[in-house]
């Protein structure tokens, strides 16, 4: 899984790179990027290819989103106790 850790450190993923990773399904994973994108986490746009088979849409945290990020693993360190 350390394709994840593209999209935590703010470089951009493919969306079908992080469906890999994440063992989720294109509709499902929409669905929750849409969350996050709303909550103004994430960011999304689709670079156009030849033929419409051919797009990508790319992923990547915003500065919001990766601020969450950390303070959610922070969280989850302290309740470890590491």
């Amino acid at each position: 899984m350390n394709d994840g850790a593209l999209v935590w450190t703010g470089t951009e993923m493919k969306f079908s790179a992080l469906r890999d990773a994440v063992g989720l399904s294109d509709a499902s994973l929409s669905k929750q990027l849409k969350a996050l994108e709303e909550a103004d986490y994430i960011r999304r746009h689709r670079d156009y290819g030849v033929v419409r088979s051919m797009d990508v849409v790319w992923v990547s945290l915003t500065p919001r989103g990766l601020k969450a990020f950390e303070d959610h693993v922070a969280a989850l360190r302290e309740i470890a106790g590491d």
